[in-house]
């Protein structure tokens, strides 16, 4: 209750403290309206961050909740929040290398000049939402998406499993690329590489057996979803799950 009372008390006087800086504006000094102006726009950025995700929860709260079916036999299944659930920003022009989409995804590219837009779209197939990807001018190599597995993807992980990946990839023009398992195990990682099958609906499996992995020191799990060369293509990954299963003993 007393946190409640100090938390309004605390909103009022700041909403107070805002009201009399814009009444103010004409007489206050250039280097303290420039510091204003900063703090404002920090505001504006955490506010829209909340307006954004709170509409698309409430938005995803009046869907029927999706969960992804696990393959025969696994032991583990994962959508992750890109997929399964509103992540912040929902849309973005030309991102920076690096760039973060939700939690537990990133942009990856090595291009100078470019022109693309990401843009998460909710009910695309199965998911609940879906990523859709518009590339136009693009003088890179490659556009990598990469998805972080949660910790308990790698929990019991051994060289028996085999990790399957379950797609929906659209794409308007044909598009070359390829998945990339990653497993960090000691000071090593394991790359293991599958071309993209022909879509839209994909299946890719990656065999641990016939890679040299330290069983007790695999530590994270994550995956490469990589374009080659996109320019002038509207890709759509509607719909992404990670699974895994022991391979059958003979």
């Amino acid at each position: 209750m007393v946190k409640s009372v100090l938390d309004s008390f605390l909103h009022k006087l700041q909403m107070r403290r805002w009201r009399k800086a814009g009444d103010s504006v004409t007489v206050l000094s250039l280097p303290v309206l420039h510091e204003l102006r900063r703090l404002a726009a920090t505001e504006r950025q955490r506010i829209d961050r909340f307006t954004g995700l709170a509409a698309a929860r409430l938005d995803a709260a009046q869907r029927p909740a999706s969960v992804p079916q696990a393959p025969a036999g696994s032991d583990w299944v994962h959508r992750p929040d890109l997929w399964s659930g509103p992540v912040w920003p929902q849309g973005v022009v030309n991102p920076a290398d690096r760039f973060h989409l939700g939690r537990d995804a990133k942009l990856f590219h090595d291009a100078k000049t470019f022109d693309l837009c990401l843009r998460q779209v909710p009910g695309l197939a199965r998911a609940p939402y879906g990523l859709v990807l518009e590339v136009f001018g693009f003088d890179g190599s490659f556009l990598s998406l990469v998805v972080d597995c949660p910790p308990e993807s790698v929990q019991g992980l051994k060289r028996r499993h085999i990790v399957q990946v379950d797609a929906r990839v659209e794409a308007e023009a044909p598009q070359a690329g390829f998945m990339r398992l990653n497993i960090l195990h000691g000071p090593n990682v394991e790359q293991i590489t599958r071309d993209l099958p022909e879509g839209p609906d994909m299946t890719v499996e990656f065999d641990l057996a016939y890679h040299e992995l330290n069983e007790k020191r695999i530590d994270s799990m994550w995956l490469d979803v990589i374009l080659d060369r996109p320019r002038m293509n509207r890709v759509i990954l509607a719909d992404l799950v990670l699974s895994r299963r022991p391979r059958a003993e003979f």
